[in-house]
Formats: structure tokens, C-alpha cells, sequence
């Protein structure tokens, strides 16, 4: 009997749950920054603002690429902002909207560098990446409310002589501009972005 009514308030507490979270992404979805956001992945650009004027913004639903998204509050104002990238590749494409008094804001697109490239962390900040000549570097930065950024942290490494210039000092490691051990990069490499890189659950593909 003990076990039947355990069983009995176990399947409740699951179900109330489920309600609950379709109730929450219910009401997320209903919220005018997501639906104007989602307006924009399925090809209305009627609520973009003139920054269209400024970064390249391809239409995501003409199915000539794969793009896959995300929502995250990368200003700290408690709402989100769409990220996009095509999938498996920021190289390839990445870009960041905000959604404020209606309309839709480019703060960055890219489909040009393609050993440099912006991704987000989970905890809200962005890395831009830049690898060239057997040399990485990491600028790790926040975006502030205008859409412009400031620097949290920088990671600079290079194992490999630049363009075979053998007069350059290799293995160099840096932190904010200053020379440290490899143990000590790789323990900043891994705190400040790799542990914090989003799953790829965390992206959902765009559907054509």
C-alpha cells in the first residue's frame, strides 16, 4: 500500500513538473523579444533596425546553409539575446541580436574571418578567437547594455615559429599581456573558457 501510494505521488510530482516547465517555455515563448527574435530566424527582417545597414544579415531560412542558435543574457539585463552561428562552424557565420523598444539590433555579424571567430560562455561573456600561424589568441569580453564591449581577459599562445620565423621566442604563453608557464595557461585556458563552453545541447538547429 505504502509502495502504491509512492508511486501514485511520484508520477503527480512528475507531472506537475511537466506542466510547470511547458507553462515557463510557454510563457518564454510568448514574450515579445522571442517572438521577434524567431520573426527574424524564419526570414522577417521587418524588425531589424538600420545596424541591417551595417553588418551583413543573411536571410537564416533560406535553407542554403545550416545555422543553429541560442538565448542568452549577454548584458546583464535580465533578458536574452539570440546568437547565431552556422552549424558547428562560428568560422563560417556568428552573429548576436538584442531586442529593445521593439525592434531588433545587430550588435555583431561575421561571415568573413575565418580564423576569427566570437562564441558565447555559459556564464553570459563572449571569447573572440583568432587563430593564425600556428598562434591562438582569446579575448574574452562582456557587452555592455549600448551594445559595445569592454575586455575581461585576453590568452595569447604560440608553439610554433610565425610564417617559420625562426628569430621568434616559441612556446610563449600569456595572460593579460603577461608571460606565464604552460600550466598555468592551460589552468586560465580551462577555468576562464574551456569548462564554460556551451553544450551542444545548448544550441537548437534552425529547421528549413
Amino acid at each position: 500500500m505504502k509502495k502504491s501510494l509512492l508511486t501514485t505521488t511520484l508520477i503527480c510530482l512528475c507531472f506537475l513538473s511537466s506542466c510547470s516547465f511547458a507553462e515557463k517555455q510557454g510563457n518564454k515563448d510568448n514574450a515579445p523579444e522571442y517572438i521577434a527574435y524567431n520573426k527574424l530566424l524564419f526570414g522577417d527582417m521587418s524588425l531589424l533596425d538600420e545596424s541591417k545597414e551595417q553588418f551583413f544579415v543573411p536571410d537564416f531560412s533560406d535553407g542554403d546553409f545550416d545555422y543553429e542558435y541560442t538565448f542568452l543574457d549577454l548584458d546583464g539585463d535580465k533578458a536574452d539575446e539570440l546568437i547565431v552561428q552556422m552549424e558547428n562552424d562560428p568560422g563560417g557565420y556568428n552573429a548576436v541580436f538584442h531586442f529593445e523598444n521593439d525592434h531588433i539590433t545587430c550588435w555583431f555579424s561575421d561571415s568573413v574571418e575565418m580564423t576569427c571567430f566570437d562564441y558565447p560562455l555559459q556564464n553570459g561573456l563572449m571569447v573572440e578567437e583568432y587563430d593564425y600561424g600556428g598562434s591562438i589568441s582569446y579575448h574574452i569580453f562582456r557587452y555592455l547594455s549600448t551594445g559595445r564591449s569592454e575586455t575581461v581577459k585576453t590568452l595569447y599562445i604560440r608553439e610554433e615559429p610565425l610564417n617559420q620565423d625562426t628569430s621568434l621566442a616559441t612556446p610563449i604563453y600569456e595572460v593579460d599581456d603577461k608571460e606565464v608557464s604552460k600550466e598555468a595557461f592551460e589552468k586560465e585556458l580551462n577555468e576562464s573558457i574551456i569548462e564554460n563552453r556551451l553544450d551542444t545541447t545548448a544550441w537548437k538547429k534552425l529547421q528549413k
